[in-house]
Formats: C-alpha cells, structure tokens, sequence
C-alpha cells in the first residue's frame, strides 16, 4: 500500500489519482470539521456545499504546500490548515453577521473582506452614498443567471478568479468572462446605467 509522502509526492506532480486516493482517504475529517462548526457555532450561515468547496481549496493548497519531514505528518498539517480556515469562516460569520444587523454600508466598507467597489473595474472616485446591502444582494441576484449567481457569491465570499475557477473545476477565461459580465450588471444596478 502506498503511504502519505508517495501519493503527496504523485499528487504535487498532477497525479488526479493520487489526489483523489488522499481526499478519500481524509474527507472523513473534512467532514467531521463541518459537522462540529455547525454544531458549535449556530450563527454560520455558509451552506454546507459551500464549505466542502472551501475545505476542499485547503486540502488542494495543503498538499502543494505541505514540505515532507520526519517531524510533522501530513495529517497534523493538514488538520493544521483546516482548524486556521474554520477559524477564518467563524471571523467572516461574525463580521458578515454583524454588518448585515448594521443593514447599512458605504461602498468603501467591506462584505466578508471584499469591498464592493472592488467588483467595479473602473471605479474612480469615492462614492459618499450608503447602499442597503440586503436589498443591493437581492436586487442583484434578481438580475442573475444562475451560474452568475454562483460566481457573485463566490466573490464576496472573498474568492479570487483562480480560486473560483478550482472550486468549480473550469477554465479560468469562463470565470473571467462572468466577472466582465457581473461588473457590467453591478454598475448598472448602482449608477443605472449612467456610468463610465
């Protein structure tokens, strides 16, 4: 039987086999990390299949990162990774949390450490006025086909293209292409067209 450091080592040479060996063999503790999250902490609001996307990204960027020696396992570090994301998930749930009771934001301010003028490519001066960010979101994924709606969430959940375009197993140009078109539809939704 092949042990950790032979597969971590096929893996970080693009063996899906080898990768898909070492996700089994430690969904078991992906799952059981999901599992304690929603039970100790009532407040989380991500969806399930969100965080298994997200627990996901950790055990691929665990293994790129993961260097093998004798003195750490890949399976403390790989827990290691895991306890530093729920960590962030339950910081980005307060602070979402806290905001959206706030209900008012400026588009300076930040939704779960994207700020939204960020989504806007060729914002070029501080805008003063304050949006309502529950109404904003629901306006916009009115406006939404349903794989724009996927990649809006993603992008304030924080995830750059690259991410997104791993967590949906696609080609980064498609991502791209949507982000071009969700900007397009943001500036419309903010300026009503009348922007440039």
């Amino acid at each position: 039987m092949i042990n950790d450091y032979e597969l971590i080592y096929l893996a970080k040479d693009n063996n899906e086999e080898a990768r898909n060996i070492l996700y089994k063999k430690y969904n078991f503790l992906i799952n059981k990390k999901i599992s304690k999250l929603f039970q100790k902490y009532q407040f989380i609001t991500t969806d399930t299949e969100d965080l298994k996307l997200e627990f996901k990204l950790v055990f691929e960027n665990s293994i790129n990162n993961y260097i093998q020696d004798k003195e750490s396992k890949f399976s403390t570090y790989l827990n290691l990774c895991l306890d530093t994301k729920v960590k962030d998930i339950i910081k980005s749930n307060l602070t979402y949390k806290s905001k959206i009771n706030n209900s008012i934001l400026s588009l300076d301010e930040d939704i779960n450490g994207i700020p939204l003028y960020e989504l806007i490519s060729d914002y070029k001066s501080k805008i003063d006025n304050d949006i309502d960010v529950n109404s904003f979101i629901y306006k916009m994924n009115n406006n939404l086909s349903k794989y724009e709606k996927e990649i809006f969430r993603f992008l304030l959940d924080g995830k750059n293209p690259h991410d997104i375009a791993l967590l949906l197993n696609t080609d980064l140009k498609k991502i791209k292409n949507t982000i071009y078109r969700l900007k397009t539809k943001i500036k419309k939704e903010l300026y009503g067209g009348n922007y440039g």
